[in-house]
C-alpha cells in the first residue's frame, strides 16, 4: 500500500499484480501491488509459504510547512544561567543538600531521580535528587521585514525536513510568501521527492 499520497511515475512489480498506473495519483493508504490470489495456485505451489506482493512504486511526492514570524515579538526565552541543587529522597520527603530554591527571578527547573544501585538482595528506600534551575528572562524583538522573512523561511524548511524520510532526496523547493506587512511575514515552503512508496500491508 502507498504510505504517502503521490503522482505515481514508475511501478516495477517482482510478484503480484497490479493496482496502480503510471501517472496515477494515489491517495495514503491505497493499495499498489496486490499479492497473488491463492485460488490461482496449483496443490504443489499452496504448500510453499504464502506468497506476498513484492514491488517498487516511486512517485513524486510533496510535503509542506508554513510559519509565521511577528515583526514585534515579546516572549520568555533562557538566558543561558544555569544552577544545580542536589537533594535526598526518603520516600516522599525530599531534603535539600544544595540550592534549595531557584536563584533566579524567573525560571522553570528540571527534576532528575537518582536512584541508588542495589547491593546484593538491598534495595535502599533512598534516592538521590538533582535538580536543574534554569533562568529564564522577558526579551522584546523588533525585526525588519527581511529578517523576519528569512526567519520564517528557515523555519518553515526545518518543519518540511521533519516529514521527510531520512536519505529521501528532495528535488525541488519552493518558497512562498504568503503574507508581509507590517505586523507579520508569513511563508510557505513546499518541497518535492521522489521516492519509493510502497509498504507492506497485511491483508
Amino acid at each position: 500500500v502507498a504510505n504517502h499520497a503521490g503522482v505515481v511515475k514508475e511501478i516495477m512489480v517482482i510478484e503480484g499484480t497490479p493496482q496502480v498506473h503510471e501517472g496515477e495519483t494515489v491517495r495514503a493508504g491505497q493499495v499498489l501491488i496486490l499479492k497473488p490470489n491463492a485460488d490461482n495456485l496449483n496443490n504443489a505451489q499452496q504448500t510453499q509459504p504464502a506468497s506476498v506482493a513484492r514491488g517498487f512504486v516511486r512517485a513524486r511526492v510533496w510535503y509542506s510547512a508554513e510559519t509565521t514570524i511577528p515583526l514585534v515579538e515579546d516572549k520568555v526565552e533562557e538566558s543561558g544561567r544555569i544552577a544545580t541543587g542536589w537533594g535526598i529522597k526518603f520516600g516522599s520527603r525530599v531534603i535539600m543538600v544544595t540550592t534549595q530554591n531557584s536563584p533566579f527571578e524567573q525560571g522553570r527547573k528540571e527534576v532528575v531521580s537518582l536512584s541508588l544501585k542495589p547491593w546484593r538482595n538491598w534495595r535502599f528506600p533512598v534516592e538521590g535528587i538533582k535538580i536543574k534551575y534554569v533562568e529564564l528572562r522577558e526579551v522584546h524583538l523588533e525585526r525588519t521585514g527581511t529578517e523576519a522573512l528569512q526567519l520564517a523561511e528557515q523555519a518553515a524548511r526545518a518543519e518540511v525536513q521533519k516529514k521527510v524520510a531520512t536519505k529521501i532526496p528532495i528535488v525541488r523547493e519552493t518558497v512562498k510568501v504568503l503574507t508581509n506587512n507590517s505586523d507579520l511575514v508569513r511563508v510557505r515552503v513546499e518541497v518535492e521527492t521522489y521516492e519509493d512508496l510502497a509498504v507492506y500491508a497485511n491483508s
